[in-house]
């Protein structure tokens, strides 16, 4: 492997621990304020967002043991959010969403996945959580920026 290559995925893996790192003090009531400015820094989605997002506009909570369709849709939703926006390990993903493990998180994107070729109100769904998500990060980065 070329040494830039290299030096590539050594950022990348240190990028994705650092995230980890970052969910974990987030769990464990670190200052907030703290961590939520270095990871503005980072320019990284914080996983609970999403997860709240998805929740709050379906109208279900995906933490739960259920199985009922809107309950299985809005899981996939977010398991596919938090893998296109965080650098969350699929293990993470898992814990976040209350799946099992790593594989049942690879199950669910590939059901999304397999869906999103044809159903245009999933297309559509998820285009709107999108631009929610950028509206939210383009409105937190403009607020941080005047307030210094």
């Amino acid at each position: 492997m070329e040494s830039s290559t290299l030096r590539i995925e050594i950022v990348k893996q240190i990028l994705k621990k650092i995230e980890e790192a970052y969910s974990m003090a987030i769990e464990l009531g670190v200052d907030c304020g703290i961590v939520s400015r270095i990871n503005s820094t980072a320019n990284v989605i914080e996983p609970y967002f999403i997860v709240d997002l998805v929740q709050r506009k379906l109208g279900v909570e995906i933490s739960k043991k259920n199985r009922t369709r809107s309950v299985v849709e809005a899981r996939q939703v977010a398991v596919y959010l938090l893998n296109k926006y965080s650098r969350l390990s699929l293990q993470r993903i898992a814990q976040y969403v209350n799946v099992a493990d790593h594989s049942g998180v690879i199950y669910h994107l590939n059901k999304i996945n397999g869906h999103l070729k044809y159903d245009e109100r999933l297309q559509v769904l998820i285009a709107a959580f999108d631009k929610d998500i950028a509206d939210f990060y383009e409105k937190k980065n403009f607020d941080e920026g005047n307030s210094i």
